[in-house]
């Protein structure tokens, strides 16, 4: 339960931030008001925090490498099902190295059976969510830890 509670309360977070940065991304310029908002500055990541990043995208993207080229090969194809379905397994998998709380959240909720099916369905598919964004915000991490120090991720 204390896991259930703490899976909406990540949830709930992580959507009021986003509707937050989808206000301020949506700001326009008008003739009455000629300022512009100022875009977010990106988070700084230390050396330290880029060399785990770099680390731990590496070896997760070598674990997940087959599963990657399914849901290519599934996507690639007509049947959308079966590319969600490839996608929730790269997802799962990339968490599991990633997103370790979330990853085991999921794990948790899907051998809960309590409050019936539909309530064990939206307690997996917001535990799904929260992992989908934590994997999400992990790549985008990694995409500035590369931006801020690229000789980390250089091939040497």
């Amino acid at each position: 339960e204390e896991t259930w509670q703490n899976i909406q309360a990540a949830a709930e977070a992580t959507q009021k931030e986003l509707q937050l940065g989808a206000i301020n991304s949506n700001a326009t310029v008008s003739a009455e008001s000629p300022t512009v908002p100022e875009p977010e500055p990106e988070p700084q990541i230390s050396d330290r925090e880029a060399i785990a990043l770099a680390r731990a995208f590496a070896a997760t993207l070598k674990e997940c490498a087959p599963i990657q080229k399914d849901m290519i090969l599934s996507c690639n194809k007509a049947d959308d099902g079966e590319c969600a379905q490839a996608s929730l397994a790269l997802t799962m998998c990339m968490g599991k190295n990633l997103c370790k709380v979330q990853h085991e959240a999921v794990g948790s909720c899907v051998n809960d059976a309590a409050g019936g099916e539909e309530i064990q369905n939206a307690k997996i598919d917001a535990a799904l969510e929260n992992l989908a964004m934590c994997v999400g915000m992990t790549h985008e991490r990694v995409d500035i830890a590369q931006r801020q120090h690229p000789d980390v991720f250089a091939d040497k």
